[in-house]
């Protein structure tokens, strides 16, 4: 079941390169700007940690993130998930 709703081309070309630069991890900024858009809220990425990884939408990513570090756990990165819809448009900016 697909849960991205996203129009990919609504997203602004600087945003693509840089999660293409990035080869799929968003830092901060690329997930408060999916989850400050009402388009892009929803849009499921993979959050890894010391002892675990998850799926969540970018919204929650920020309270997962602090639930992680009040279990004593960490946060290694976010990133897009394998077979996620927008690897369609970063692929071709990869250098």
């Amino acid at each position: 079941m697909k849960t991205e709703t996203i129009h990919w081309t609504s997203l602004p070309l600087s945003f693509l390169q840089t999660v293409a630069d990035q080869h799929g991890f968003l830092t901060s900024a690329e997930v408060e700007l999916l989850a400050g858009r009402d388009d892009g809220r929803l849009v499921q990425v993979l959050v890894r940690c010391g002892a675990k990884r998850f799926v969540c939408a970018t919204q929650d990513v920020a309270g997962m993130i602090g639930a992680v570090g009040a279990s004593g756990d960490y946060v290694r990165d976010v990133s897009l998930p394998a077979g996620h819809t927008l690897w369609q448009f970063i692929e071709p900016l990869m250098k």
